[in-house]
């Protein structure tokens, strides 16, 4: 299941009579979650139809995760962005 800007797939659907409750949770946690509704959506339901095609999404960037190594010539050249210009910040 692709979620990423399928076009060819591109569906609407309308959903009547939603609660109160759960229209306030949802847009809710998609100010949270700084997405639209509409894509906290179709997030949601693809997780509850295939778990796999929103973990996809979810885990881009999990291979990075925990490869950071210290490295004494990178940490110089960051060093003079560290400093706030005073000029600038007054």
């Amino acid at each position: 299941m692709k979620l990423e800007n399928d076009r060819k797939a591109d569906r609407q659907y309308t959903v009547r009579s939603v609660p109160e409750r759960l229209d306030r949770e949802l847009r809710k946690r998609a100010r949270l979650e700084q997405k639209s509704l509409n894509r906290l959506i179709i997030e949601i339901l693809s997780n509850a139809v295939s778990p796999d095609a929103i973990a996809d999404v979810n885990h881009r960037l999990d291979r990075y995760s925990g490869s950071w190594v210290d490295d004494a010539e990178f940490d110089a050249a960051m060093q003079e962005l560290d400093g706030i210009d005073e000029e600038i910040w007054q």
